[in-house]
C-alpha cells in the first residue's frame, strides 16, 4: 500500500511540475553560459604575451595582475578579468591601441561570480534570481529560496487537485430499503485538539455519523457546507462554504445499542453534481460514512487505535 503512495505521489508530483512548466506559470530565464564569450582558442595567456580583445592588441600585457597596457577597454586584471558591460567603444591605451569592449549587458567581477544581464535571470555565487510574471503582467524578483516556496505552493496546490480526484466515495452496497444491524461507535472525533461527542454508529466496519452533526461541527472553518434539499434532483445538496444553520437535536445522541439502519437511496449534491453515497437513515436521520464525508470535502483522517480516535485533518487533503 504504501508502494503505491509513493508512486502514485512521485506521478503526480511529476504531472504537475510538467504543468506549471507547460502552461509558463513561471518564466525564468537563464543566463547562457556561452553570453558574452570571445573566442579564446589560440590565445597565450602566459605573462609578457600580447592578448587579443577584438582585433587591438595591447604590448606587454601581464595578465597575472597588472592592468593591461597596450588596450584600455574600461577594465583591468587583477586575479581575474573584469569586463565592462556597457562600453561600446574601447579608450586609446598607452601602446596606441585602440580596444573595443565586449558589450552584452553583463559585469563579471573578477573576484567572484556576480554575474546579471537583462534576460530577468541572474546568479551572484549561488543566490539565484528568477524574475516572475504574473497574470496581470507585475514582475517579480525572487531569490532562490523564495522561488523554491513558490514553486512547492504551486505543486502542493496541484497535487491537492489531483488528489481529490482520485478518491471517490464509496458506492451503496445494499439495495434501497434493506435493513442492517448497526452497532453504536464508541470511536471519539478530535478537532483542532479538542474532542467531539456526536452519536454513531458502526456499520460493516465503518464509522457513520449523522449528516447535520458533521455540518453542526464543522461550521466556522475552511470546510464548513450548509445544508439544503434539492426536489428536482430529489437529493441533499451540500453548500460548500456556507455557514450552517442549526435546526435543533444536533449532537443529541438518541442512539439505542443496537440501532436498525434502513439503506437510503437519498443523494448528495455538490456543486451541482449529484453522488451516489453509501448512506442509511436510523430514525429518520441519514448517516453517512465518515470517510465518504472527507473525500468530498477534501480533508484528511487520522484514526489512533490506542485511544480508538480519529482526527479531522481540515488543512491537509484526504488520502488513504
Amino acid at each position: 500500500m504504501l508502494h503505491k503512495k509513493v508512486l502514485l505521489s512521485f506521478f503526480v508530483f511529476c504531472v504537475a511540475f510538467f504543468l506549471v512548466l507547460s502552461f509558463g506559470v513561471i518564466d525564468v530565464k537563464p543566463v547562457s553560459a556561452c553570453d558574452g564569450c570571445v573566442d579564446t582558442s589560440g590565445w597565450d595567456f602566459g605573462g609578457g604575451s600580447s592578448s587579443k580583445n577584438s582585433g587591438s592588441s595591447s604590448s606587454g600585457s601581464d595578465n597575472s595582475g597588472s592592468s593591461n597596457s597596450g588596450s584600455n577597454g574600461g577594465s583591468s586584471s587583477g586575479g581575474g578579468s573584469n569586463v565592462s558591460g556597457n562600453n561600446s567603444g574601447g579608450s586609446g591605451g598607452s601602446g596606441g591601441n585602440d580596444s573595443s569592449s565586449v558589450s552584452t549587458g553583463n559585469n563579471n567581477s573578477g573576484g567572484g561570480n556576480d554575474r546579471s544581464d537583462n534576460s530577468g535571470f541572474s546568479s551572484s555565487g549561488n543566490d539565484l534570481l528568477a524574475t516572475v510574471t504574473s497574470a496581470a503582467g507585475n514582475q517579480v524578483s525572487l531569490d532562490e529560496d523564495a522561488l523554491r516556496e513558490m514553486i512547492s505552493g504551486i505543486l502542493n496546490e496541484l497535487l491537492a487537485e489531483k488528489l481529490a480526484t482520485l478518491y471517490q466515495p464509496m458506492a451503496p452496497t445494499e439495495p434501497a430499503g434493506a435493513v442492517v444491524q448497526a452497532v453504536r461507535s464508541s470511536n471519539k472525533l478530535i478537532l483542532n485538539g479538542e474532542s467531539v461527542e456526536l452519536p454513531a454508529v458502526n456499520i460493516g466496519g465503518f464509522n457513520y455519523m449523522k449528516l447535520r452533526d458533521m455540518a453542526y461541527i464543522l461550521c466556522n472553518t475552511d470546510k464548513q457546507f450548509a445544508l439544503e434539499y434539492d426536489s428536482d434532483a430529489q437529493a441533499i445538496s451540500l453548500v460548500l462554504g456556507t455557514e450552517y444553520a442549526p435546526i435543533g437535536g444536533e449532537l443529541a445522541n438518541t442512539l439505542s445499542e443496537e440501532p436498525s439502519a434502513t439503506a437510503s437511496p437519498q443523494g448528495l449534491l455538490i456543486d451541482e453534481t449529484t453522488v451516489s453515497v453509501a448512506a442509511y437513515n436510523i430514525d429518520g436521520n441519514n448517516f453517512f460514512r465518515l470517510r465518504d464525508i472527507a473525500i468530498l470535502l477534501n480533508f484528511d483522517l487520522d484514526f489512533d487505535e490506542i485511544t480508538n480516535s480519529t482526527t479531522l485533518l481540515l488543512d491537509k487533503a484526504y488520502t488513504e
